[in-house]
């Protein structure tokens, strides 16, 4: 490889206790590790979204705690306008790259130009799911085969076509939005199975307390029925207003 790649890394933290730090820190660490610095610049950012952690920088990254309600897309959104690289990775905190994971997608890229958008390959939830690793680049829009919410790679300049992400969505159904968008964009979205990420764990949801659940859950369904479904937006909040109430009366 030839030219320098630059590469934006928007991790989303939680680092309310020391395993949690961990789990970014093997994050970065890997990535890291995962190309040569002769052919590859990632510049990481690292959004916090735990308010009383204490303030520090994880090596070779910027951190920041923004002063937002927690919204995932809204992190994004704050990291993404952080940079300015031409690769963009939106990340979880929970993940090992593996050697050459960015070297496959670049190589894919070159091969097929119509590409804008990645999914990256993962050891353990692809092969419970029997996904073949034939052929290599393998397009859909299939969320957790090919569009794997743990990582998704795309070109900033698909970020600024879709104006960044909806930031109506703060947890649940963000990839499901980031599909329905592509699809309406005729956005060419693909897997690349020789680019692996290894996504660890996902436990956030369990720990969530029933007003975060209801919040991060249910809302978001309503929304992305309005949205992509073309409800109309006065069911839209009246639904909304009786969700609230039924949750009050409980």
């Amino acid at each position: 490889m030839n030219t320098h790649i630059n590469i934006d890394v928007i991790i989303i933290s939680y680092a309310y206790d020391t395993h949690k730090r961990r789990l970014t820190e093997q994050t970065i660490e890997t990535l890291l590790e995962s190309e040569s610095n002769e052919d590859f610049k990632f510049h990481i950012y690292v959004i916090e979204s735990e308010k009383n952690v204490e303030s520090y920088n994880y090596k070779n990254t910027i951190t920041i705690k923004p002063n937002k309600k927690f919204g995932y897309h809204t992190y994004l959104n704050i990291g993404v306008s952080a940079g300015k690289s031409g690769w963009i990775a939106l990340a979880n905190n929970d993940l090992i790259f593996k050697k050459g994971w960015a070297t496959a997608i670049i190589n894919a890229k070159q091969k097929r130009p119509e590409i804008e958008s990645f999914g990256t390959w993962c050891e353990n939830f692809h092969v419970s799911k029997g996904v073949s690793k034939s052929p290599e680049i393998q397009y859909g829009y299939t969320n957790g085969i090919h569009i794997t919410g743990w990582l998704i790679f795309l070109t900033r300049e698909l970020y600024n076509k879709m104006n960044g992400l909806d930031e109506n969505f703060s947890f649940w159904y963000c990839d499901d939005d980031y599909k329905m968008t592509l699809k309406k964009m005729e956005i060419n979205h693909a897997l690349i199975t020789s680019s692996e990420v290894t996504h660890i764990t996902s436990q956030t949801t369990i720990e969530m307390d029933a007003k975060s659940y209801h919040n991060m859950t249910i809302l978001p369904n309503l929304y992305f029925d309005y949205k992509w479904n073309h409800r109309s937006y006065i069911i839209y909040q009246l639904k909304k207003i009786i969700l609230k109430i039924r949750k009050i009366w409980k």
